[in-house]
């Protein structure tokens, strides 16, 4: 075959340069995009899922993922009064004019207690615990401190700490009627180094604002609800200022049989205001010392 120059070489010769096997060439190239399109076209399908499956489980919730994000949110502060505080009296202005047999001659404190309120709370002991001796621990409420925050058990569990004692046990609970006020009761049994059997008691709330409540326990006093009720019947609060009795008066005699017990020596009732006011005077210097009563005004006098 003669050769030829480039000048003899006519367009279509270059055109048929490396196009041997042409038809076949161009199928290879058709089924080589097929792949290519099969991919395009699921992920088409698989994102038209996944958006027609998202809208129908929102709804019509906001598509806004920030707004969806749960926003903690701080409380303002509320400033809440403090309860009112106890803080020991000036004076004493009640005091026991009468005592029952078995606490007469018993060693006797007596603290005062009243809060911003005006409540004021007056806690009388008679007797030591760690004997066997009589003992009763008398709580008198009034004000705001006559309305009771806690149940019977509670505010016996509370006071008897405050005392030092600890509540071992407490056996039933019922309503004890007395010549003075009905009262709560319950055996219970307070331990302090030594346990002694006692009972436990709390009058009713009063009707009105100037009332007051009696709470406490009495301890180798009563052997039965019925000597309790003897023991407050023969007890007796005098108000310092007016010297007018604080309890209701009994109910017919007195639950023990005879009349409340005034011991000359220890324990005798002030015959006058400036004797009553004498008492307190003396026993407000000095709440942890005993505080006796004076002695009767001579005959005559």
């Amino acid at each position: 075959m003669a050769s030829r120059g480039v000048q003899d070489w006519q367009d279509t010769d270059f055109g048929a340069i490396g196009a041997g096997g042409g038809p076949a060439r161009a199928a290879r190239r058709r089924r080589s995009r097929l792949p290519l399109v099969r991919l395009m076209l699921g992920s088409t399908a698989l994102i038209t899922v996944l958006t027609l499956a998202a809208i129908e489980h929102y709804g019509d919730k906001p598509r806004n993922l920030a707004a969806q994000e749960p926003r903690v949110r701080a409380e303002a502060p509320v400033l809440a009064t403090p309860p009112p505080v106890w803080r020991p009296a000036a004076t004493r202005d009640i005091a026991v004019s009468a005592l029952p047999d078995a606490l007469a001659q018993a060693p006797f404190t007596h603290h005062a207690e009243m809060r911003d309120d005006g409540a004021r709370r007056d806690a009388v002991t008679l007797g030591e615990f760690r004997s066997d001796a009589p003992h009763l621990h008398l709580v008198v409420l009034r004000g705001e401190a006559a309305r009771p925050e806690h149940s019977f058990f509670v505010a016996t569990t509370l006071d008897a700490a405050d005392a030092g004692l600890a509540v071992e046990r407490v056996r039933g609970q019922e309503r004890l009627e007395t010549q003075r006020l009905p009262l709560t009761v319950a055996r219970m049994v307070l331990e302090d180094d030594i346990a002694r059997d006692c009972f436990a008691f709390r009058s009713m709330p009063p009707e009105s604002d100037d009332g007051l409540m009696l709470t406490g326990w009495s301890c180798g006093t009563a052997e039965d609800p019925s000597a309790l009720a003897c023991l407050i019947d023969d007890l007796d609060l005098v108000d310092g200022v007016t010297g007018e009795t604080l309890l209701p008066p009994p109910e017919g005699a007195g639950a023990c049989g005879g009349a409340p017990v005034a011991d000359a020596a220890s324990r005798s009732a002030p015959q006058d205001i400036a004797g009553l006011l004498s008492v307190l005077d003396n026993g407000s210097s000095d709440d942890s010392g005993s505080a006796t009563l004076p002695p009767p005004r001579p005959e005559g006098d």
